[in-house]
């Protein structure tokens, strides 16, 4: 079964996974505990992506449509939740490195735009528009023969996905919804780190 070494797809995977491991040894040292299921739900993400976009199911898509929709189905409806799982507060305050999470935090438009975005009804508009756009022949067609196009495709799928378990899984509270709230962040209670601005808009 033919495998895929996309550098592209390696270097952002790799890159995802290196920050959050730093992000988890920054809050340790902080004496902020992320819990084991947490770290689990993270990094089984990573994996399902890579799956996904790295192994036999990327290729063997271009040619039949159900390995295409077992691929999207890791990638939208498995790995996205779990990569959010595994984000959720505290470690989303410190996934990006203070540099970079500081000014983009401080932009009135873009954490309105978010705000929008993130909106269940407008996140699962998103969706189900880029999904048709993604299956009309001309496009479907286009992201099989071009690979630019075929990662913009995969990029659209994972963006929007995120977008609506967003809405859903609230990564930016400091508890799940429910009864899952109960555990892996209780050690964090009382924690305000100065990133706070992304917690609401």
């Amino acid at each position: 079964m033919p495998i895929a070494l996309d550098p592209g797809v390696i270097a952002l995977l790799a890159t995802a996974t290196g920050l959050y491991a730093s992000a988890v040894r920054r809050l340790a040292r902080r004496n902020v505990r992320v819990g084991g299921w947490q770290q689990a739900a993270w990094y089984g993400g990573i994996a399902l992506m890579a799956v996904a976009l790295l192994g036999p199911l990327d290729h063997l898509g271009e040619e039949l449509l159900s390995f295409h929709m077992a691929e999207h189905l890791l990638i939208a409806d498995l790995a996205a939740p779990l990569l959010l799982v595994g984000l959720r507060w505290p470690v989303l305050a410190f996934f990006l490195p203070r540099a970079v999470l500081v000014p983009l935090a401080r932009r009135r438009r873009l954490r309105a735009t978010f705000a929008f975005l993130r909106r269940p009804l407008v996140a699962i508009t998103v969706y189900v528009l880029q999904l048709y756009f993604w299956h009309m022949g001309f496009a479907f067609e286009r992201a099989v023969r071009s690979e630019l196009v075929h990662g913009l495709q995969h990029q659209s799928f994972v963006v929007a996905s995120l977008l609506v378990w967003w809405a859903a899984l609230e990564p930016q509270r400091r508890r799940m919804p429910g009864e899952l709230g109960r555990s892996g962040t209780s050690s964090a209670r009382g924690f305000r780190p100065c990133s706070s601005a992304w917690r609401s808009s």
